[in-house]
């Protein structure tokens, strides 16, 4: 998944999901070292190659379609220490995390092809129906969604907030009272 607006108008934005299909290794790397199917690299790849669920920009020169290449950023930090040294440090990173798993959150706003939602409730953070919709309402349909385990169905038809209540009464008042003013139908 990628993390940053690094290309808007091409779709390759905060949030957009794919497959990296190549890795062009710096050139100061060196000897790799495989350990039990592991390589540690000391400097982030060159480039990385992206394929992107879809993408609305054409084709790059030498790429297959939706692949797009993605190079490390780099910012430089100037701060000074409590003993008033001066030190100036450079971050070098990829936009890119993987995303077998992600918070309705980052969620928000997409439309996934296929969905495993857990509802459960029993971790400290608590769950409440607005996020529940978020989460559920991430794929194309019920053929496409599936429950992790097991949720307490209160979770979907307790109202979220005492506080809501008189509000809703409220608003549904202001509407009635808008729709006699304006002579709207009811």
């Amino acid at each position: 998944m990628v993390l940053l607006n690094i290309s808007t108008e091409s779709d390759l934005a905060n949030g957009s999901r794919g497959i990296v299909t190549d890795i062009f290794l710096d050139s100061r790397e060196g000897d790799l070292k495989v350990d039990a199917g592991v390589v540690k690299l000391r400097y982030p790849p060159a480039c990385v190659v992206f394929k992107l669920d879809h993408l609305s920009f054409p084709c790059f020169e030498g790429l297959g379609p939706n692949e797009i290449p993605i190079f490390p950023s780099e910012t430089t930090f100037k701060f000074t220490t409590g003993t008033g040294n001066k030190i100036t440090a450079k971050r070098r990173q990829l936009a890119l995390t993987p995303a077998y798993a992600f918070t309705d959150y980052k969620a928000q706003g997409q439309t996934i092809e296929y969905v495993i939602v857990d509802l459960d409730e029993s971790t400290k953070n608590s769950l409440d129906p607005f996020h529940a919709y978020v989460a559920l309402s991430r794929s194309r349909g019920r053929s496409t969604l599936r429950l992790l385990r097991g949720f307490r169905p209160e979770l979907l038809t307790e109202h979220p907030s005492e506080h809501l209540i008189p509000e809703d009464i409220r608003l549904d008042a202001l509407d009635r009272k808008t729709k006699l003013e304006y002579d709207i139908d009811v």
